[in-house]
């Protein structure tokens, strides 16, 4: 009788584990979803040469995807036009089943 009870708690313990493995694994790809969208967004603002219409897009297609972006531009050099983007794209990390929910932030930068 004692073994059958040791038996039912590691298995009790063991379901427990495995979804707060599933949550965590869960969380992480919605992280490296955001960084693999911000990657693509500064590709695009790259490829566009920093086109305002380009910008305000990817601003716009991030908010239907559930993110919130900030580009700031900075002209570099004037007489050549060279300039960067910051890249600022918050996204939701969650782990429900441990009650966290946090706002992340990735960066990068255009070039």
């Amino acid at each position: 009788m004692e073994k059958v009870i040791d038996i039912i708690l590691s298995l009790f313990l063991f379901g427990i584990f495995i979804v707060i493995a599933v949550s965590f694994s869960i969380a992480d790809t919605s992280g490296q979803a955001a960084r693999r969208y911000k990657e693509d967004v500064i590709s695009e603002i790259e490829n566009s040469n920093f086109s305002d219409e380009v910008i305000s897009t990817c601003i716009n297609q991030a908010a239907d995807n559930g993110y919130s972006m900030n580009v700031n531009k900075i002209i570099i050099n004037s007489q050549t036009n060279e300039q960067i983007a910051e890249v600022a794209l918050t996204y939701a990390y969650d782990i429900p089943i441990l009650n966290v929910h946090e706002e992340k932030v990735v960066k990068g930068v255009a070039r």
